[in-house]
């Protein structure tokens, strides 16, 4: 059933005691992104391990969008061509912000399935004004560095649709299952006092890979739970899921954000439910343009197109948007699918702090969601998905709206 809610956010106090902290300002290196012509733009994305094949996805809508604005003019007459320079993340992260740092990238798109990662990224840059677009929002570190911006949920969103879901469907007692590290222990925490606020009677905490992890599926298997909710990458919960199912748990459960929904259409997920932010909703006209158009060039069928890729798209474009503004003659979306003429010209002087300040003020209407950032850095999120699996197929379950009308 598809069916559009409203929702406010709750514990807002919480929300921005465990997970928006402070911005940081100082003294930051800063340098001319416009090289002889070229603006070279980083990219950190899982290439191969275990979460490849988000990384590959991620790619895929970058190298899209790519194909559709290869440049920007500057300055009314200057072209400059963009230069993607990939780099895997699990090749080194501190070797791969040492060559972005050297070919002076107008900012860098990450995706790091772990908040360890993440950290190293962050703490690679923090003192450089080089902007960073995370693709993701699983650490705290982004939303305290003030040169880090995500597109990715906050988990203090999901937060409040599972306890959302949880609670309309008459559920009272469940768990929530997360990493064992700060950030896993701080959003169990945040879900915890939501639901509770909610109306829920009492959630039990579960923590895997950490010295002290206490998850064990035949435990929640023996309980009297009414629900799971497992947080982590998808790669982690759908390992946790399936030891639960493989333990016999039948009670309902819910996995955070999936960015790769290819994960789980196996009949060993049938029934279980998904956080999102892109399913195909007719309500969100320029998602769906991008799926049709997006299907129509891969030959693809349009429901095999992901969350990954959607990200990456909105995380290209957005960036080109915030380099079109230092055009004032144009309009940023102007030259997309013009690839004519974009030769390199003499270099214009715009700094990589310049950037930065772009990527911050900008609103960008992209096929996740329109997309500004508040004074953290985490997007400013309109809606959510919850999705569902049944047959084997990832399906769109229900749409969360935070405002005051359903779309």
């Amino acid at each position: 059933m598809k069916r559009s809610i409203s929702l406010f956010l709750v514990l807002i106090f919480l929300i921005s005691a465990f997970f928006c902290g402070c911005k940081k300002n100082g003294n930051k290196n800063d340098y001319a992104v416009t090289n002889d012509g070229i603006i070279n733009v980083g990219v950190l994305l899982p290439l191969s391990g275990e979460a490849e094949n988000i990384g590959d996805k991620i790619s895929d809508g970058l190298n899209y969008a790519y194909k559709l604005a290869p440049g920007v003019n500057i300055n009314n007459d200057k072209k400059h061509l963009i230069n993607l320079i990939y780099e895997d993340i699990n090749e080194g992260v501190e070797d791969a912000c040492e060559k972005f740092k050297g070919s002076n990238v107008s900012a860098v798109i990450c995706y790091s399935s772990t908040s360890e990662i993440t950290d190293k990224i962050v703490s690679s840059f923090k003192n450089e004004s080089t902007a960073l677009i995370f693709t993701d929002c699983n650490s705290d570190s982004v939303l305290k560095a003030d040169n880090a911006l995500t597109i990715g949920i906050p988990f203090s969103y999901q937060a409040s649709v599972a306890s959302s879901y949880f609670i309309d469907n008459g559920f009272k007692v469940g768990a929530v299952v997360s990493p064992g590290n700060d950030y896993g222990k701080n959003a169990s925490k945040l879900f915890k006092d939501t639901f509770i606020s909610s109306g829920g009677t009492s959630v039990s905490e579960y923590n895997y890979n950490c010295e002290d992890a206490n998850f064990n599926a035949n435990t929640i298997a023996g309980s009297e739970l009414e629900f799971v909710f497992l947080v982590g990458s998808e790669q982690d919960t759908a390992e946790l899921y399936t030891q639960l199912k493989t333990a016999g748990v039948t009670i309902p459960v819910m996995l955070s954000e999936v960015l790769d929904k290819t994960v789980i259409e196996d009949k060993m997920f049938d029934g279980a439910v998904y956080i999102s932010k892109f399913e195909q909703d007719d309500s969100n006209y320029i998602g769906t343009d991008f799926i049709k158009s997006y299907a129509k060039m891969n030959d693809m069928a349009s429901s095999d197109i992901t969350t990954a890729t959607a990200y990456g798209y909105d995380a290209y474009m957005m960036l080109y948007g915030a380099l079109m503004s230092f055009n004032s003659n144009s309009n940023s979306l102007s030259s997309i699918g013009n690839t004519d003429n974009f030769e390199s010209s003499a270099p214009v002087q715009v700094s990589a702090s310049q950037v930065l300040e772009a990527l911050k003020t900008a609103a960008h209407m992209g096929v996740t969601d329109s997309i500004t950032f508040s004074d953290n850095g985490a997007v400013n999120t309109k809606f959510l998905y919850l999705g569902t699996v049944q047959n084997s197929n990832a399906i769109m379950l229900n749409k969360y709206n935070y405002n005051n009308e359903a779309n």
